[in-house]
């Protein structure tokens, strides 16, 4: 089996830009640019967005997956010489047999968790006959639509249907902190997160016509917070609107960066639906810990972008996956780092950052759930 579904992932991922690297047969000779009957270890590569992606393909069959993992020290050896030339290495290997993994449930030596590293290896375990693909604790289920991939290359080699996390080997648990499915995007262009950019950046140059920064009444004019203005004349509407008032260039861009890497993987793979309810809730929940605990004139998307970060941060603890390069670790010490330089800064409306927080986590847990409902965790 491992012949088709190796031959059927080298058409797939050369259809993504992956070139085949080497590939390694049954008898350890190795033969560059065809898949030979007897080709056990294949690997392939690309360049994305200063990311040299690296994913190995072993038959655990004919080789020994423990010489694999020892080999990967040297791999990693030569990934660091790369790094003035590239920010990140990504080292995926994909162990392949046919039943549970070799080590039969328990995580082997050698086998990292994943922290955020310049240079970071993975292993995932596909069964080929079952098509349950297993992923260690602490590390990514999901890595630049690589487990897609290989999915769908079983499929294609063997006429199968995807598998779900209920599809286990019969007698094997793969224990807890393992992953058995897939998450796809759902949108390949996050629309929603490019109209709000959109929506920000006309808001922002229209105030700077109607004479901001000198007028510093001007984001009041536009819908900014001011707790006289919502608690003694009722305009409850500005919860809303502050978050398209920016003060000034710096803190629009800060916070349109912050939107395009945490809104566009939301709305790519949990929906605009979800992107939508997230941003809207952890936004307003942001303005009312804005209103009631800083009492200061205040505006900004700061909190619903918390609430997205909140989002992401509680699926990839509940569910032990990563989404792209973020997982739960990695999303602890930004928030941690935010809020603690929030408190330190004069000026910056940290309590309107915990209400999105807290905001991105509630809909997050309601997000999971639904998510789990639908089969799809």
């Amino acid at each position: 089996m491992f012949y088709s579904f190796s031959h059927s992932l080298a058409s797939l991922a050369s259809s993504q830009g992956y070139r085949l690297d080497y590939c390694l047969g049954a008898s350890g000779v190795p033969s560059m640019g065809t898949i030979v009957d007897d080709a056990a270890y294949l690997a392939f590569q690309k360049m994305e967005m200063a990311t040299l992606i690296c994913f190995h393909v072993v038959d655990t069959t004919r080789l020994n997956w423990q010489d694999v993992v020892a080999r990967d020290a040297d791999h990693r050896k030569w990934a660091q010489g790369l790094l003035d030339r590239v920010q990140n290495v990504a080292i995926i290997y994909i162990l392949t047999g046919e039943g549970p993994p070799p080590w039969h449930g328990a995580t082997p030596d050698g086998f990292e968790d994943y922290i955020g590293q310049p240079v970071y290896s993975v292993f995932w375990y596909q069964d080929l006959s079952s098509g349950a693909v297993t992923v260690s604790k602490n590390q990514p289920a999901q890595l630049f639509g690589i487990r897609g991939l290989i999915e769908k290359a079983r499929v294609g080699a063997t006429g199968d249907v995807l598998t779900t996390g209920n599809d286990e080997p019969r007698g094997f648990s793969p224990g807890r902190g393992y992953s058995m499915t897939n998450l796809e995007p759902v949108h390949r262009v996050p629309l929603l997160t490019f109209l709000i950019v959109g929506i920000n950046v006309v808001i922002l140059v229209l105030m700077y016509m109607a004479g901001y920064p000198a007028d510093m009444r001007v984001p009041l004019r536009f819908g900014a917070i001011l707790p006289t203005n919502i608690l003694d004349y009722g305009e409850w509407w500005r919860l809303f609107t502050a978050m398209f008032v920016h003060f000034g260039a710096g803190h629009f861009f800060a916070n349109v960066l912050g939107l395009l890497i945490f809104g566009v993987r939301i709305e790519r793979y949990f929906g605009r639906l979800a992107f939508t309810i997230i941003y809207v809730v952890s936004g307003l929940l942001g303005s009312l810990f804005s209103l009631y605990f800083t009492r200061g004139y205040a505006a900004g998307a700061s909190g619903a972008i918390y609430g997205l970060i909140g989002a992401i941060f509680i699926y990839t603890r509940m569910t032990g996956r990563a989404v792209e390069l973020m997982n739960w670790y990695s999303l602890v010490v930004f928030i941690g780092v935010g809020i603690a330089m929030g408190f330190m800064t004069p000026g910056v409306d940290n309590f309107g950052h915990l209400g999105g927080l807290i905001g991105g986590v509630i809909v997050g847990l309601g997000m999971v759930a639904v998510l789990r409902r639908r089969g799809r965790e």
